[in-house]
């Protein structure tokens, strides 16, 4: 049967300048969904009477202070994510409660130095504390007991240098130091530069950086009977990339060109694993994406825009063996094109876009052991426009996946149709 959603949410958005230097600001958003699922048993899915409660609140709020004409920059502010899911589904009803609340000191700071000419130079200093909590309430099963607190904290320091020069190089160097409850303090650290060759429209890119990710509170201590029972062992994911790439503009530059190799090394990816029970693991060896990225922007006419991209991607996990083979769910291939028409005296625009999704992996759950699937390449067009009645008032209007095209991202799936959307915006 079909599984219903529904959702009723409440936004806010306001910022007030008391004068030149000091601004305030709010942002919050409230939701309140229901999400109907079907049974998540080992095996093929079944239709079940299972719902989702959930209530959802988000806010941030924030104060900037301008010093030194707006040179010297300083943003303090707060973020508050408050979660309740009531779960009634055919095993057990659980009750889960999450929350996360930040607070950041963000200091930008602009200047020159007089032994260096034509230059400019910007130093970010960021401060940041978010703590996590998690509360999860249920009964006890032949799975396992559901009822758990859990508590997480993580300062982090960043620090960031650029410098432009004569209006031709650009070299950035950031720093970050993460230290963390229950994991090892890391140290992650990007390297950026480019350069203008003016003369020939011609710019030259590159960089280097480290990262890490930190499971998340469902990957470590989630608990969802007989389909998905954390792992609090995990430990972070650590990587590292560079990339190299140009950008060349053309025919008095209203064409644009551009193409972005890039390389990533992973190491610990957080996998899912579902014998003997569906969870997470890091996998062992070191995962690898590498590939490219190619644009092509242009203005063919004064009203009319065309923009092409292209994308392969070579991703490969280690197998049983240590051997690399590809990833599911990740096509090597993407591209998209397009197409934007702006009616005259800037009344509004008309939109195409068509994207293309190359065959990718996936594996069929049902069947024991778990036996891998193609999933088929796809289509999507999906087209847009807007117009502008006067100063005020305008309709706009857009259809997703115009010719219906039926596809899966995950085997078992579906995706969405055809969809419609219109609307009308006013401004008082």
């Amino acid at each position: 049967e079909n599984d219903g959603y529904d959702n009723i949410s409440l936004t806010f958005n306001g910022t007030y300048y008391f004068n030149d230097i000091i601004e305030v600001g709010l942002n919050a958003r409230n939701t309140d969904a229901e999400n109907e699922f079907d049974s998540s048993a080992l095996g093929p899915p079944i239709d079940a009477e299972n719902k989702t409660k959930v209530d959802q609140f988000y806010g941030r709020s924030f104060l900037k202070i301008a010093t030194l004409n707006e040179k010297w920059i300083h943003t303090f502010s707060t973020s508050l994510t408050d979660t309740r899911n009531r779960n009634n589904d055919t095993f057990s009803n659980t009750r889960t409660e999450g929350e996360k609340l930040k607070f950041d000191y963000q200091s930008n700071i602009k200047f020159s130095m007089p032994m260096w000419p034509r230059t400019e130079h910007e130093f970010t200093f960021l401060l940041e504390r978010e703590e996590e909590r998690f509360r999860q309430r249920g009964s006890t099963t032949m799975f396992g007991d559901p009822n758990q607190n859990q508590e997480l904290t993580k300062y982090a320091y960043v620090a960031e240098y650029r410098v432009g020069a004569w209006d031709r190089l650009f070299l950035s160097a950031a720093i970050r130091k993460d230290d963390n409850d229950d994991f090892l303090d890391t140290d992650t650290y990007r390297l950026s530069s480019a350069y203008n060759f003016s003369k020939m429209n011609t710019k030259i890119r590159a960089a280097y950086g480290t990262g890490v990710k930190y499971p998340t509170f469902t990957e470590l201590f989630g608990f969802f009977p007989n389909s998905f029972i954390g792992n609090p062992d995990l430990k972070p994911e650590k990587s590292e990339a560079w990339e190299f790439g140009f950008d060349q503009t053309l025919f008095n530059d209203t064409t644009r060109v551009g193409a972005t190799f890039f390389w990533e090394d992973l190491k610990d990816e957080i996998v899912s694993i579902f014998f003997p029970i569906p969870s997470t693991i890091n996998s062992e060896g070191r995962s690898e994406r590498n590939g490219f990225e190619a644009y092509i922007d242009t203005k063919l006419f004064d009203q009319i825009a065309l923009r092409g991209s292209y994308t392969y991607v070579d991703s490969t996990q280690p197998d049983e063996d240590g051997k690399q083979k590809r990833e599911i769910r990740r096509p090597q291939n993407a591209a998209s094109l397009n197409f934007n028409y702006y009616f005259p005296s800037n009344k509004g625009n008309i939109n195409l876009e068509v994207n293309y999704v190359d065959e990718q992996s996936d594996f069929d759950f049902s069947t024991f052991p778990a036996q891998e699937i193609k999933l088929n390449d796809y289509t999507l067009v999906n087209v847009s426009t807007s117009y502008n009645v006067n100063k005020s008032i305008s309709l706009y209007a857009r259809v997703d996946n115009l010719l219906d095209d039926d596809y899966q991202d995950v085997f078992g799936f579906e995706t969405l149709g055809t969809m419609v959307f219109a609307g009308l915006k006013v401004k008082l």
